[in-house]
């Protein structure tokens, strides 16, 4: 493990310690959750644990002792540092160490820029510093050619003779201008195997340019004065994803400027990129003013291609290198596999839920869409029936629907709801956990009865409830990203609710070749886990066809609302729903309207509170109103009898609705 870690709880010291590894293995996560539960710890948002002791390789960790910190944000740095090499350890405890970050967020923001920075600990080989130097200037790329004219020492001394570096325990640092970016904002982890940085889909025309000039940089096409190796890994971005056009020859805003080798480039370039990646490439010589230039035409690819041995990707206007799961979720959908569809060893016919089953045969009997006659299958023989199994195994797929805790096998296959009454304070949260398949109705019962906030009109005597995000709307939504998630980034789906927005944010992706005006317009059903949206589809959740999309603005327009609005970035889709001024309730508001002629001002106080977070605990209560808890359990009582709230689930684990 990276880090193991002693955490108590400072409100209780006496309640002792819990040492827990970190990344948290999979087959010890319940056991850790447990640990913690038992101090009273643990909790996914707020930051209750304090730091006793640490012990790690990274040594520069050593100053979150005794601080407060959040138990999911230190399992996600974990696995950040988990996946750095030498040099880039040695980048971010150095940087650490210069900066003094102690916080998490902070911390898990440097794992994403720290590679900008140069560490020197050996001041012997001046020539493999300047090469390194080199390296890190360029985003840790440089072709042989380039290194092999690189003048390393010389590159070196002007670095140590023209930057001051700081000396730290890991070696002298220079910050090369690194600035620390707020990647992670404190409630969402990003998708960190892919580019960190977010970038907006841009939507091109497919239309060719009558000429170059003028010509905008987009997803699909590039502009450069003067042929470099390291181009071939562009290239080898745009075969891997839709194809793109290089122009050789011209200045950042398209005017072609000319080449005094243009002829030599167009033998050069196909015998370098066949070299580099078994490819072929159209490589055309083109004239404009007396000027030659060059247009290497790159077509899509059917399979994965690799620049020398490493998978670049063209995703917006980036150039990304894809590693780890990034690549073999890749390589998989370019050969027609997808994760859901892997099989699963570890899961068995013995873990698949009798009750969950006997649910879904419930759906999809109603809905018609499967013969009556495979839902009496024997279990084995309905896994199959529906496409949950890949050879002798259970796959992925059945372990998410058919599973009462799937996370037992990945851990991120879960839903957190939180409220905020701004970006920086959570007021409360929720998680769901438990099979997709049952999570749906979980998720909207909860959201509408505890998150969302109703504008109550009357006609006549009918009592009228509007939510700004019509419930229609919510559970297409809801669906979608459970049938394009990326499960195995780890993180869970996310929806964070204000009193004039609700937002979901997903780890996921559109499909290949796809830009946010393919989304948004009708399209071909092309579900990233095609056995899940199959299995969906059998019982009643979803269409067949594509839909989704469509379905949520059409709830919104019926019934009167904003459209959604999406935003694409390489490892997430994030959808935002607006409400109109005139469906804002703001809780002074709702509990005003309730509490006329029915409650005391003491009750009433009570009602304010659970409005606020209708997950406190009697304790909570009576510590907030400055009262006994036996005259906190004696008001709850009251309100109880008059019909004012009703309690919704175990004492434990559940929560207060506060009755119109």
């Amino acid at each position: 493990m990276i880090i193991h870690a002693v955490l108590g709880n400072p409100n209780h010291p006496e309640y002792g310690v819990a040492t827990i590894p970190f990344p948290i293995p999979h087959d010890q996560y319940a056991h850790c959750m447990e640990l913690l539960e038992a101090l009273e710890i643990g909790d996914a948002v707020k930051a209750d644990c304090q730091v006793q002791e640490i012990n790690s390789f990274y040594s520069a960790l050593k100053r979150t002792e005794m601080l407060p910190v959040n138990v999911e944000e230190l399992n996600y740095l974990a696995k950040r540092l988990d996946s750095f090499d030498v040099g880039e350890a040695a980048q971010f405890q150095a940087m650490a160490h210069k900066l003094e970050l102690s916080e998490l967020k902070d911390l898990i923001n440097l794992t994403f820029c720290c590679q900008e920075t140069t560490v020197i600990t050996d001041f012997s080989d001046l020539a493999a510093v300047g090469r390194d130097h080199y390296m890190n200037l360029h985003g840790g790329c440089a072709t042989v050619a380039e290194l092999e004219v690189l003048d390393g020492e010389g590159t070196a001394k002007q670095l140590i003779e023209g930057s001051s570096g700081t000396v730290t325990p890991y070696g002298v640092v220079y910050d090369n201008g690194m600035k620390l970016e707020q990647v992670y904002d404190g409630q969402f982890f990003p998708c960190y195997y892919y580019e960190p940085h977010a970038t907006t889909v841009a939507v091109t025309s497919k239309s060719e340019p009558e000429n170059t000039d003028n010509m905008p940089e987009s997803q699909n096409i590039e502009w450069k004065s003067k042929w470099k190796d390291e181009y071939l890994e562009w290239i080898c971005g745009y075969a891997n994803a839709q194809g793109g056009k290089i122009y050789i020859g011209c200045d950042d805003e398209g005017n072609v400027i000319g080449l005094s080798n243009a002829r030599k480039l167009l033998e050069d370039i196909p015998n370098k990129v066949r070299d580099a990646m078994g490819i072929i490439v159209g490589v055309n010589l083109l004239t404009e003013s007396g000027r030659d230039y060059i247009e290497i035409d790159v077509p899509t690819y059917p399979i994965g291609i690799s620049c020398k041995g490493v998978y670049y990707y063209r995703s917006g206007s980036t150039k990304q290198v894809l590693t780890g799961p990034a690549l073999e979720a890749f390589l998989m959908r370019k050969r027609g596999a997808t994760w859901d569809n892997l099989p699963l060893p570890a899961f068995s016919l013995d873990d698949v839920d009798d009750n969950i089953v006997e649910h879904f045969k419930q759906w999809a009997s109603k809905k018609g869409r499967i013969d009556n006659g495979v839902l009496d299958e024997p279990k084995d023989t309905l896994m199959e029936k529906l496409h949950l199994t890949n050879g002798a195994y259970l796959t992925n797929a059945a372990m998410l629907l058919f599973s009462k805790d799937p996370e037992r096998w990945q851990l991120g296959a879960y839903v957190k709801i939180g409220y905020f009454e701004n970006d920086a304070d959570l007021l409360y949260q929720d998680e769901v956990h438990g099979s997709i398949l049952e999570q749906i109705d979980k998720i909207v019962e909860l959201v509408y009865l505890k998150y969302m906030r109703a504008k109550i009109a009357y006609d006549g005597m009918q009592r009228i409830e509007r939510y700004f995000v019509p419930e229609a709307a919510l559970r297409e939504a809801l669906l979608n990203a459970l049938c394009h998630k990326e499960y195995q980034s780890g993180v869970p789906i996310q929806i964070s609710v204000y009193a004039d927005k609700l937002y979901i944010a997903n780890c996921g992706r559109l499909p290949e070749n796809w830009t946010l005006e393919n989304l948004m317009r009708k399209h071909a059903s092309s579900p990233y886990n095609p056995n899940i949206a199959h299995v969906f589809y059998l019982a009643g959740f979803i269409e067949s066809w594509g839909r989704g999309i469509e379905k949520i603005c059409s709830a919104c327009k019926n019934d009167g609302v904003p459209q959604p609005e999406y935003t694409i970035n390489p490892g997430d889709i994030m959808v935002k729903f607006t409400a109109q001024g005139d469906r804002i309730v703001k809780v002074a508001e709702r509990v005003t309207d309730r509490v006329t002629d029915r409650v005391t001002e003491n009750e009433r106080a009570v009602i304010l509170l659970l409005e606020e977070d209708p997950g406190y605990t009697m304790q909570q209560l009576a510590e907030k109103l400055s009262v006994s808890r036996k005259s906190i359990a004696s008001r709850l009582k009251k309100l109880k009898e008059k019909g004012a709230i009703e309690r919704v689930g175990s004492d434990r684990s559940g929560y207060w609705k506060v009755n119109g």
